[in-house]
């Protein structure tokens, strides 16, 4: 089964922390009650149980490991997560073409064995971009978060002219060419300058009257509606003339 990682948001350290502590919990519990009859035959004096086994470890300590490997590749090849990372809303996805159980199995075993020495494996989670530990590495794995989604904002792409003005690229903003869009833009002081309106044309002509303007005719805009007494004004003028 393959995934794809587009715009998937890593997850970081702390988190990943928090879900192994809780599956870890989990694991554990579910272990100690699987096992319980042999801890009891133990207690009843069965020394076999308790006697190495392989190395140092008795077949207590090997049931144990079994069953604790078994939960987190059980659980990641079914359902590509855990309790924890379900709590914490993550996932285990690959970038491969199938989604083997041999490869979550190495992952969960001899992976973990190995992030676990001096657990510099679990620590390059927190520094590294895609925030992979040795075992995800190891079987090109990665957590992510299930419902969250990346916005990569797109980069503005800034020139500078030889004038040192600021030019910004159509491409970076989204713009679309036009076959207009190298057109120059005027403004409305250049489309005068370079089209000047002639006065003579839009200028009309007054006509001219022969007959002379009689001395005591009222002008036109008299305000005699408004002032009774304008028109006495007048008359005192014109006598005063």
């Amino acid at each position: 089964m393959q995934n794809q990682l587009d715009n998937r948001v890593y997850a970081g350290f702390f988190v990943r922390l928090v879900a192994y502590l809780i599956d870890s919990l989990l694991a554990t519990i579910a272990v100690a009650i699987v096992k319980m009859p042999l801890s009891f035959m133990s207690l009843a004096g069965v020394d076999a149980l308790k006697a190495n086994f392989l190395f140092q470890y008795s077949i207590l300590d090997v049931f144990t490991y079994i069953g604790v490997v078994a939960y987190f590749t059980l659980l990641t090849y079914y359902t590509h997560s855990t309790p924890g990372k379900m709590l914490m809303h993550l996932e285990v996805v690959t970038t491969k073409e199938e989604w083997t159980f041999l490869n979550i199995l190495y992952r969960e075993s001899i992976g973990r064995f190995l992030s676990s020495l001096l657990c510099i494996g679990y620590i390059a989670v927190a520094v590294q971009d895609k925030k992979q530990g040795f075992h995800d590495m190891l079987c090109d794995t990665y957590v992510v978060y299930r419902d969250m989604i990346g916005c990569k904002a797109k980069k503005q792409d800034t020139s500078w002219s030889a004038d040192g003005k600021e030019e910004h690229n159509r491409e970076s903003f989204g713009v679309e060419e036009t076959e207009y869009a190298d057109q120059p833009i005027h403004s409305a002081f250049e489309l005068t300058e370079s089209h000047p309106i002639d006065a003579s044309a839009v200028a009309t002509e007054i006509p001219e009257s022969d007959e002379p303007e009689s001395v005591g005719t009222k002008p036109e805009n008299s305000y005699d509606g408004l002032n009774p007494d304008s028109s006495n004004l007048y008359q005192d003028n014109n006598k005063t003339e």
